[in-house]
C-alpha cells in the first residue's frame, strides 16, 4: 500500500514541473545540435529519459543508471560552417556515479549590419559549455536522482556567460515481464549579461516491450517558449546493434514544425566495450544533421 502511494507521489510531483514559469531561452537554439547519436533519433526526448553516456548534458538521472566507467566523443555538423563536439567521461564510484563533458559549437564567420543595411563587420560565433555531474538510486527502488552542475558561454552579436543547474529523476517501473521508465528534468540557467534565470522543464516516458526487445518513448519539452512532443522507438533485435527512429513536432504560437531522425549504434564488442553510432535529423528549416559517435570502456 505504502509503495502504491509512493508511486503516485512521484508521478504527480513530475507532473507538476510543467507549471514552471516565465521561459524565455532564445539563446538555447544554438545547443539543439545533438550532444550524442540517441538524440539524432529521440531528440528532446533524451532531455527527459537519457540513460546513455550523455545523461550529464541532458537528464543527470541517467548518471546514475550507468555503472560502467566509459569514455565518449560526438562529433556534429548542419552546413559546413555550423560544427558542434562534445567529450564525455563517466565514472562510477561505490557511493555515487560521476560524469563531467565538455561541449563546444562552432558556426563559423557571421556578417553583421546596422539596421541601414551597412556592413558592421564579420565575426566568428561559438558557444562552449562545461559540465559535471553525479547520480545515485535513492531509498525507493528504481527510483534514481541526479544532479549536474555547468557554466557556458556563448559568442553571438553580444558574449554571454550563464551557470546551469539540471536536477533529474527517472522512475523505473517493473510491469511483470515489461517495465515502464519515467523520467523528469528541471534545467535551470543564469543569465549574467540579462539577469535572468531561465527555466527549462521536460518529462517522459518509455515502454519497453520484451517480445521485439524495444522501447516505445514520449516526451514533452519547453524550449525557447516552444513546446516540443516527441516519439521514439529503440530496437534491439539485431544482436549488437541498436537502432533508433524519432518523430517531433514543435509548436510556438501559430508556427508548427515537424522533424525526424534516424540513428544506429554498433556495438562491436560482446562485453560493449567498444561502439560507434551514426545519426541523422532534421531541424526545422536550417538544414539536415550529420552525427557520429565512438564510446569505450575504460
Amino acid at each position: 500500500m505504502k509503495k502504491k502511494i509512493t508511486h503516485k507521489i512521484f508521478f504527480l510531483f513530475m507532473v507538476n514541473t510543467f507549471f514552471w514559469l516565465n521561459l524565455n531561452a532564445d539563446i538555447n537554439e544554438i545547443f539543439l545540435l545533438p550532444s550524442s547519436i540517441e538524440e539524432s533519433g529521440l531528440m528532446t526526448s533524451l532531455y527527459s529519459i537519457s540513460q546513455d553516456i550523455n545523461s550529464i548534458f541532458y537528464n543527470p538521472a541517467g548518471i546514475a543508471i550507468n555503472n560502467i566507467k566509459r569514455f565518449g566523443l560526438n562529433y556534429s555538423i548542419l552546413f559546413d560552417n555550423i560544427k558542434s563536439g562534445s567529450v564525455i567521461l563517466n565514472f562510477p564510484t561505490k557511493k555515487n556515479n560521476y560524469s563531467f563533458g565538455i561541449k563546444y559549437n562552432d558556426l563559423g564567420d557571421i556578417t553583421f549590419y546596422n539596421d541601414y543595411g551597412e556592413k558592421l563587420g564579420v565575426k566568428n560565433l561559438y558557444a562552449y559549455r562545461i559540465n559535471i555531474g553525479f547520480g545515485n538510486e535513492l531509498f525507493i527502488s528504481g527510483l534514481y536522482l541526479g544532479i549536474s552542475l555547468g557554466v557556458q558561454n556563448i559568442v553571438l552579436n553580444k558574449e554571454y556567460f550563464l551557470t546551469t543547474l539540471n536536477i533529474g529523476g527517472i522512475y523505473i517501473i517493473p510491469i511483470q515481464e515489461t517495465e515502464v521508465h519515467i523520467g523528469s528534468n528541471i534545467g535551470s540557467q543564469y543569465n549574467f549579461v540579462e539577469k535572468k534565470v531561465i527555466l527549462t522543464p521536460s518529462l517522459g516516458m518509455k515502454y519497453f516491450l520484451p517480445e521485439y526487445k524495444s522501447f516505445v518513448s514520449l516526451a514533452y519539452k519547453i524550449i525557447d517558449r516552444t513546446d516540443f512532443y516527441s516519439f521514439g522507438l529503440e530496437l534491439s533485435f539485431i544482436k549488437n546493434i541498436n537502432l533508433i527512429l524519432g518523430y517531433e513536432i514543435s509548436t510556438q504560437i501559430k508556427d508548427w514544425n515537424n522533424n525526424f531522425g534516424i540513428a544506429t549504434k554498433i556495438n562491436l564488442t560482446k562485453r560493449q566495450d567498444f561502439s560507434i553510432g551514426f545519426g541523422y535529423r532534421t531541424l526545422n528549416n536550417l538544414g539536415n544533421i550529420l552525427s557520429t559517435s565512438i564510446e569505450f570502456r575504460l
